[in-house]
C-alpha cells in the first residue's frame, strides 16, 4: 500500500512540475508577444512622425547672426518633436 502511495505522490509531483513549466512557457510567450506589439507600435509611430532634418532660412537668410539664432531655435524645437 505504501508503495502505491509513493508512486501516486511522485506522479502528482511530476504533474505539478509539468503544469508549472507550462505556465512559465505561457508567461514567456505572452511577454514576447507584448514586446513584439510594442516594437510594432513604435515602428508605426516612427513612420507616422515627420522627420524634420532640414533647415531652410526664411526671413533671416541674409543676416548671419539672425540665421544662426533661427537655426538654434529650430534645432531645439526638433528635439521635442522626435
Amino acid at each position: 500500500m505504501a508503495y502505491l502511495e509513493a508512486i501516486a505522490l511522485k506522479r502528482q509531483e511530476e504533474l505539478i512540475r509539468e503544469e508549472e513549466a507550462a505556465e512559465q512557457a505561457e508567461i514567456e510567450l505572452k511577454a514576447r508577444r507584448e514586446v513584439a506589439e510594442k516594437e510594432k507600435r513604435n515602428k508605426k509611430k516612427q513612420v507616422n512622425t515627420p522627420q524634420l532634418n532640414f533647415f531652410i532660412p526664411t526671413v533671416f537668410q541674409y543676416n548671419s547672426e539672425a540665421a544662426l539664432l533661427e537655426l538654434n531655435q529650430y534645432q531645439q524645437k526638433e528635439k521635442y518633436l522626435i
